[in-house]
This record gives structure tokens, sequence and C-alpha cells, in this order.
């Protein structure tokens, strides 16, 4: 085993517990760190990115299980739309020019980016506290890079669990479109240079 990729250990355990904490998949962050930071191409990219985020994404969700703040049916429902996709994408990844990979990868980062920054309606969010308040009670590759990857996730989703109720929902918001603004410029700058 090579130990190349050492230093993604604690980057994925940063990475996986903002991740969790904000709801955001891993993959959005980890597929745009691996093209710009370590130069994969993107369809290796993006593969490591889904088969890292599957780890974190069960470790967080053992964790918000722990905690009973999962909304199942919401959850399932979600997962009929999003295994699928993402199954197509990484298939479809192979036969898409890496050039329109980053592209439309940098455009997806700016439109999460400006969702975050939109201020929500206040009546839907007391709608949806009140939601939770009655149903929770009040509760709210590349094979080396993988080694290092998936132990940093796990313990990340385990973080992003205890981490989410600590931080304000607005601050994070905030802080992940202007991270998500930064990273789409970065994308789409290697494409147009």
């Amino acid at each position: 085993m090579s130990l190349e990729y050492w230093f993604m250990l604690p980057i994925s355990t940063i990475i996986a517990t903002i991740a969790m904490a904000s709801g955001v998949e891993g993959a959005t962050f980890f597929t745009p760190m691996f093209i710009l930071a370590l130069g994969l191409p993107p369809e290796i990219a993006i593969g490591t990115g889904l088969i890292t985020e599957v780890f974190g994404f069960s470790s967080g969700l053992f964790a918000y299980a722990r905690k009973r703040t999962i909304d199942y049916k919401l959850g399932i429902a979600l997962l009929f739309v999003t295994i699928p996709l993402s199954l197509l994408g990484t298939f479809l990844a192979g036969y898409v020019p890496a050039i329109i990979l980053k592209t439309i990868l940098g455009m997806g980062l700016i439109t999460i980016a400006l969702t975050f920054l939109k201020t929500p309606n206040q009546i839907e969010i007391k709608r949806l506290d009140k939601d939770i308040h009655e149903e929770y009670g009040g509760e709210k590759a590349q094979t080396s890079l993988v080694v290092f990857t998936v132990p940093g996730v796990i313990i990340g989703g385990q973080l992003g669990a205890l981490v989410s109720s600590r931080i304000s929902q607005h601050f994070l918001e905030k802080g992940l479109a202007i991270l998500f603004i930064i990273v789409a410029v970065l994308m789409l700058s290697e494409v147009i240079l």
C-alpha cells in the first residue's frame, strides 16, 4: 500500500464532518478537490468521490439514527431517485469529455451556492420547525486514495452528527455558499483557461 495520499485522512474527516453537519453530499466536496488538488481525471474523481461518499453517508446515517432524527419516508423516496441517477452519472462520466464534466460540475456548484444564499421563507421555516418539534420531540478511485478517505469519512460522519446541532444553520449555509462559489470559480477557470 502506498502512503502517497496519507494527508487525505484528516482532510476527509473535516470534509465528511462538514458534509454530514450540513446535509450536502460528500461527493460535492470530494470530486472538485480530487480534480483540482490531486489532478485526477474527472471520470476517476467522480467515481472515487461517490465511493468515498458511500462510507461517510453510512457512518452519518448510523449517527443520526442513534439520535432518532431521520425522516425515513423522505429518505427512501430520495434514494429511489438519487441511486439510479448516481449510477447513470458514474456510467456517463466515462463517455463525456472532461471539459464538459468540469463545466457541469462548476455550474452545479454555483447553483447550489446560490440556493444557500437565498433567504428562506420565514413562514416555511416556522412550519418545518413545528413539524420537526412534533415528530422528534424538539431534537434537531483510487485504491490508495480510498484507503485514507474511507476511515476519514467514517469518523467525519460521526462528528458531523454531533456538530450539526451546535452550529447555526444560517452560518453553515452562508459558509458553504462561499466555499462552493470559490470551488466553482476554480473549476470553471480551469475549463476556460
